[in-house]
C-alpha cells in the first residue's frame, strides 16, 4: 500500500511529464491587436445644423452671384430736366389778356372800332391790352414792333400773332393757347377764336 509520500515524486513526476511532453501541450494563437476607436460623443442636432450648413452653401453662393448681376443691370430712371416756369405775373398777365379778349366773342367787326360796340383787328387788341394795363400803338403795323419776337412753337397765352412782316404787319390777333388765337377777322363777321392750323401767322411777339 503506498502511503501519500510515496505518490508525491509520482504526482511531481506525472506532472512533468504531462507538462513537457510536445503532443499534449498546444499553445494558444497570438491575437492581433486592434485598433481602439475614439468616438466623440457629437450632440445630433450639431450634427444636423453641420449638414444644414454644407449643403445650404451652393444655395447661397447662386444667390449672391444673381443679386450682384441683378444690381448690375438695373439702370437709374432718367430724370428730367427741370423746366423753369414762366413768372406768376407774366403767366397770369397773359391769361387775363385772353380773357379780356374773350368777353368780346361774338361782337361785329367795325372798320376803325376800337371800342366794345364794334373792332377791327388792332382796336380789339389794343383795347384788351389796356384793361390789364398794358399800352399798345392803335395799329397793327405799330403794335408788331413792341415786346420781343417769339418763336410760333414757343407761344404762351397772351402773345401777339401777326401776319404780314414786322413793321409792316396786315392783320393781328391774340394767342389764347392750345393752337388758337383770338381776332377780329373782317367786314362782315365777328370777334371769333380760330385754329391756327386754318389761319397760319407769320410771326409773333411776346408783350408782356
Amino acid at each position: 500500500m503506498l502511503t501519500a509520500n510515496r505518490w508525491l515524486p509520482l504526482c511531481i513526476l506525472g506532472s512533468f511529464m504531462l507538462t513537457s511532453n510536445p503532443l499534449l501541450v498546444q499553445a494558444a494563437p497570438l491575437q492581433q491587436p486592434q485598433a481602439i476607436v475614439v468616438v466623440h460623443d457629437i450632440p445630433l442636432e450639431d450634427r444636423v445644423q453641420s449638414e444644414i450648413n454644407v449643403n445650404k452653401q451652393p444655395y447661397d453662393d447662386i444667390i449672391k452671384q444673381t443679386a450682384a448681376q441683378t444690381a448690375a443691370k438695373t439702370v437709374s430712371p432718367t430724370i428730367p430736366a427741370p423746366v423753369e416756369p414762366l413768372p406768376t405775373s407774366q403767366q397770369g398777365q397773359g391769361q387775363q389778356l385772353v380773357q379780356k379778349a374773350s368777353q368780346f366773342i361774338g361782337t361785329m367787326y367795325v372798320w376803325g372800332g376800337n371800342t366794345p360796340s364794334g373792332f377791327d383787328c388792332s382796336g380789339l387788341v389794343q383795347y384788351s391790352a389796356a384793361q390789364v394795363g398794358l399800352l399798345l400803338p392803335r395799329t397793327s403795323q405799330a403794335q408788331s414792333t413792341c415786346g420781343t419776337e417769339v418763336a410760333l412753337n414757343k407761344l404762351l397765352p397772351g402773345d401777339l400773332v401777326f401776319w404780314g412782316t414786322p413793321g409792316q404787319a396786315t392783320h393781328v390777333g391774340i394767342y389764347s393757347g392750345s393752337g388758337y388765337f383770338i381776332h377780329a377777322p373782317q367786314p362782315g363777321q365777328t370777334v371769333t377764336l380760330t385754329a391756327m392750323t386754318a389761319y397760319q401767322p407769320n410771326f409773333a411777339r411776346r408783350i408782356i
